[in-house]
């Protein structure tokens, strides 16, 4: 049995630009939810949700590429996205 893990992600930058990735389908589209993901290579660290209700950091990690860099300028350093899924 294989048990296979793909990530997901959709962010909306600060200038209402919409981008949705997924990390496992090297060079592919896949649908989800009746969105398309396209490939972006990334990787993601931390938690959501723990039992104690404290806030928890989660990171989406990208390696320094041209993708990351539009990302980081759309979204005024990030400062204002927002990540949803």
């Amino acid at each position: 049995m294989d048990i296979r893990i793909a990530q997901f992600f959709n962010l909306t930058s600060s200038t209402g630009g919409r981008f949705l990735f997924q990390n496992y389908f090297a060079n592919e589209n896949k649908v989800f939810g009746n969105d398309t993901y396209s490939f972006a290579p990334f990787r993601t660290e931390g938690t959501t949700a723990a039992l104690s209700g404290d806030n928890n950091v989660l990171q989406i990690l990208f390696p320094n590429l041209e993708i990351s860099l539009r990302l980081l300028q759309s979204g005024d350093g990030n400062r204002l996205s927002r990540l949803t899924r």
